[in-house]
C-alpha cells in the first residue's frame, strides 16, 4: 500500500497549475520534464514518451537533457525491445529491459549483462531509472539519475505515479483542444515511413517528414532534431521535390492516404 504522507502535496499542485496552463503541446512537454525535477529530482534526463496500447515507448515527444543521439537510441530500443513490441531481425527474446515498464525503479547496474544497459544507459551516465506505465497511458514521464546521485526511493515512485495520473488528463484535453491526435497513429506512423523511404528521402529527411507530417512548425522541428531552422528548411524542401508537393502541410496527407503499390514507382 503506498504510502501518501511524505508526498509534498503543495509542490504537486504547483505543478500541476504549471503544466495545465500550457497551450500547445511542445510547451506541455517541456514543462512536464522541466518541472519535474522539484518534485522527483533527476541529473541526467527526463523524457516525455508517447506510447503504444501502453505496452512500450512509441517516440520521445519531449525531454530535458537529452542530445539527438540520445534519443533515437532510446526511443529504437523501446520500440523494438519492451513487451508487445516486435524482436528486430536477429534479435533475442530480452524480458530483463521490460522492467522498466513493470517495474518502477531500475538499477542498470545490476542489469550489465544485457547489452543495452552496458552500450547504451550506462554509458550515458543513466544508472537509475523511475517509470511507472499502465496499459491505459497514453503517453509516461521518466526521470534518470547517475552513479552518483541517490537512488530513487518510494517517495520518487508514488510521485511519479501521480504526475502521470494527472498528465494524461491533460494530455487528453490538450490533443482535443488543438483538434486533432498529435500525430499519426503507430500503424499509420511505420505506414508513412516505409512509404518515406521509398520515395528516396534519407533518413534525415524522413525523420523531418514525419514530423512535418505531425504538423510541427520549422522551429519545433529544428529544438526537436538540435538542428539550425535553415538545415530543416533545406531538408524540407528535398523532400518537397521528392513527393512532387508545394506545401508542408501535403506531407502528412501525401505519407498517409496515398495507396502503398504507387510508392514503388
Amino acid at each position: 500500500m503506498k504510502d501518501y504522507s511524505k508526498v509534498p502535496w503543495l509542490k504537486i499542485h504547483d505543478y500541476l497549475l504549471q503544466v495545465g496552463s500550457c497551450r500547445t503541446i511542445s510547451e506541455f512537454t517541456l514543462t512536464a520534464c522541466k518541472e519535474a525535477e522539484k518534485l522527483v529530482p533527476f541529473d541526467t534526463t527526463a523524457c516525455l514518451h508517447r506510447l503504444v496500447e501502453g505496452r512500450c515507448f512509441e517516440r520521445c515527444l519531449g525531454g530535458v537533457g537529452c542530445s539527438t543521439d540520445v534519443t533515437a537510441s532510446y526511443n529504437d530500443y523501446y520500440r523494438m525491445r519492451q513487451p508487445g513490441a516486435p524482436a528486430g531481425r536477429g534479435q533475442h527474446s530480452v524480458q530483463d529491459p521490460g522492467l522498466l515498464m513493470f517495474t518502477p525503479i531500475v538499477d542498470w547496474r545490476k542489469l550489465q549483462r544485457l547489452e543495452y544497459a552496458s552500450d547504451f544507459m550506462l554509458p550515458n551516465n543513466m544508472y537509475k531509472s523511475v517509470a511507472h506505465v499502465f496499459p491505459a497511458q497514453q503517453i509516461a514521464l521518466s526521470a534518470h539519475r547517475s552513479r552518483l546521485s541517490p537512488d530513487f526511493t518510494d517517495v520518487d515512485v508514488t510521485v511519479m505515479d501521480l504526475l502521470n495520473e494527472h498528465l494524461n488528463i491533460y494530455w487528453s484535453f490538450l490533443v482535443e483542444r488543438e483538434g486533432a491526435q498529435h500525430g499519426p497513429s503507430p500503424e499509420e506512423s511505420r505506414s508513412a515511413r516505409e512509404k518515406a523511404s521509398r520515395f528516396g528521402l534519407t533518413q534525415r529527411e524522413q525523420e523531418i517528414a514525419l514530423l512535418l507530417a505531425e504538423r510541427l512548425s520549422m522551429p519545433e522541428i529544428a529544438d526537436r532534431l538540435f538542428i539550425s531552422r535553415r538545415t530543416v528548411e533545406k531538408h524540407a524542401e528535398n523532400i518537397y521535390g521528392k513527393l512532387g508537393i508545394r506545401r508542408k502541410q501535403e506531407v502528412g496527407e501525401h505519407l498517409l492516404s496515398l495507396p502503398p503499390h504507387l510508392t514503388s514507382l
